[in-house]
């Protein structure tokens, strides 16, 4: 699955969430997240994409945000792992199909 496929259903699913009465701080957590990758990266939503592991870095994102109850993120608030794919994603070559 693709950073652009991710719906909110996906997202509580993987924060464990089974209320709904967090969804309308939900979404700005979503877009913001997208943003964090774009601005740590310097890759475009297209560009996002074509990486999988962005998906698990734009969830530990949003379980960052989430738990801090934050609308931003810096990558030396972010775990290691996380911090590894956003290297990547910002020195590898991407195709897009």
């Amino acid at each position: 699955m693709t950073v652009s496929q991710i719906t909110l259903a996906d997202v509580k699913k993987r924060l464990r969430i089974d209320y709904d009465y967090d969804d309308d701080q939900l979404g700005p957590l979503m877009v913001a997240a997208q943003a964090v990758i774009r601005d740590l990266t310097g890759r475009t939503d297209a560009e996002i994409d074509g990486f999988p592991q962005a998906y698990h870095l734009y969830m530990s994102i949003m379980q960052h945000m989430y738990d801090n109850n934050e609308l931003t993120a810096q990558a030396k608030d972010l775990d290691m792992a996380c911090q590894i794919v956003i290297n990547q994603m910002k020195t590898a070559e991407v195709v897009i199909a």
